[in-house]
């Protein structure tokens, strides 16, 4: 895959909330699936606008010239000629080059 500016990894959607309104990075995106992924390849102005009117939508989600989406992947890897960045549920985690993401399904037993 071509170089990403952004990438946002998730297991459910909407991925947050702006106020009260849904944000939809990866609509189809489930507990019972596996990752998705939403990126940017570039971040223009304009594209990126485009993308967040998109996630604030209720079209079927962001897309455009350079927007990535994956659905239900096993697993993600990324790889960066510099460190970057790197964060988990909000939780700054350091500065990484190469990171594997993977699902595990039913990882997590819910008994109500």
């Amino acid at each position: 895959m071509d170089a990403l500016f952004l990438g946002i990894v998730s297991n459910t959607s909407p991925w947050t909330y702006l106020g009260q309104r849904p944000v939809n990075a990866s609509p189809k995106a489930g507990f019972d699936t596996g990752l998705d992924l939403f990126a940017l390849r570039r971040l223009s102005t304009l594209g990126t606008l485009n993308a967040l009117r998109q996630m604030l939508g209720r079209d079927g989600g962001p897309a455009g010239r350079y927007v990535v989406n994956l659905h239900d992947q096993p697993a993600l890897t990324f790889r960066a000629s510099r460190p970057v960045a790197f964060q988990v549920d909000g939780e700054y985690m350091g500065e990484r080059e190469h990171v594997i993401l993977r699902s595990i399904p039913n990882a997590l037993r819910v008994l109500v």
